[in-house]
This record gives structure tokens, C-alpha cells and sequence, in this order.
């Protein structure tokens, strides 16, 4: 979570070189988990055995890091649908708090 805090302050604060790090952070092929249901995020998804996260960083009036560690062994519909299913979660709560 820290680090994911870091790289938003240097996004929003670094005019030479924090496009380029959002726009590294966005163009993941893999969208199903996060960026699926957080609007204006960018994030980083990754898996290894007994290993399936994924890190946001969520823009805005109120931004905000989610992420989910799991030990799911890999992906598929099942396991994208129950990470979805957390942010969504996530979001609704920091959205309930404006």
C-alpha cells in the first residue's frame, strides 16, 4: 500500500515523468480484475503459485489504493469474478464515506 501511495503522489506531482508512469500502469492487457470496476484507476496485477493480486491506484476527488492479496493458484472466471466482486466492495465502502 505504500508504495502504491508513492507512485500516486509521483504521478500527480512529477510533470516529466508521472504521465509515463500512468500510462505504464494502464496499459495492462489483463483487465479483468480492477480496472473492469474501478473508473479512472490504473493497476498491477500479478500470480505465482498460491499467489493472485492486484494493486489500484484509484483517481479522483478522493483517490485512493486498493488491493487484494489472495492465494488463489491462478486465474479464470471463477477467481476474476471473486477478486471484481472485492473491489467492487472496496469502492462501495469509500464511496459510502463521501
Amino acid at each position: 500500500g505504500k508504495l502504491f501511495k508513492e507512485i500516486y503522489y509521483f504521478t500527480v506531482e512529477n510533470k516529466e515523468y508521472g504521465e509515463l508512469v500512468r500510462e505504464a500502469l494502464s496499459g495492462s492487457a489483463h483487465t479483468v480484475l480492477s480496472k473492469s470496476v474501478l473508473p479512472n484507476s490504473i493497476h498491477k496485477y500479478g500470480w505465482d503459485e498460491n499467489a493472485y493480486h492486484d494493486a489500484a491506484i484509484v483517481y479522483g476527488d478522493r483517490p485512493y489504493v486498493a488491493i487484494v492479496f489472495t492465494n488463489i493458484d491462478s486465474g479464470g472466471n471463477k477467481a476474476d469474478a471473486y477478486i471484481r466482486d472485492i473491489f467492487k466492495k472496496i469502492a462501495a465502502f469509500h464511496n459510502s464515506l463521501a
